[in-house]
């Protein structure tokens, strides 16, 4: 585009204009717009790698999901209390292996918050990043 520079003043109506200076504000307007094209551009892209991470981050965290519940899943099924009824002599004894039952399935539980507070803790601060 070719603008003829005039660096006399024009006469307007009864405004005087200074055409060299509106020729420098357009010049510097059209310098912020390609800046701004540019950050635009940038951002987009930055947004597809950040989409691109959410995605992996909740694969992954579907996934060792999937492996803490087999895993937890197999424990609970090895420390269970046996499905055959035992024949036992006094009723101190089934008790006793009632109050173990509960304390493993409370010892589970809490490794699981624990573990859950752990993932969440990581996902707050890959957020951030």
């Amino acid at each position: 585009m070719y603008i003829r520079q005039v660096t006399s003043p024009v006469r307007q109506g009864s405004q005087e204009v200074d055409v060299a200076q509106l020729m420098r504000d357009l010049t510097d307007s059209l310098e912020r717009e390609n800046d701004l094209k540019e950050q635009l551009r940038f951002s987009e892209e930055e947004t597809k790698v950040m989409r691109k991470k959410l995605s992996d981050f909740e694969d992954e965290n579907e996934s060792l999901t999937l492996q803490l519940h087999k895993l937890s899943t197999a424990k609970s099924g090895r420390f269970a209390p046996s499905l055959t009824p035992r024949k036992t002599g006094t009723g101190s004894d089934s008790a006793g292996e009632s109050a173990d039952a509960a304390n493993e399935r409370e010892r589970e539980l809490r490794l699981q918050m624990e573990l859950a507070e752990q993932e969440a803790s990581q996902i707050c601060s890959c957020e951030i990043c």
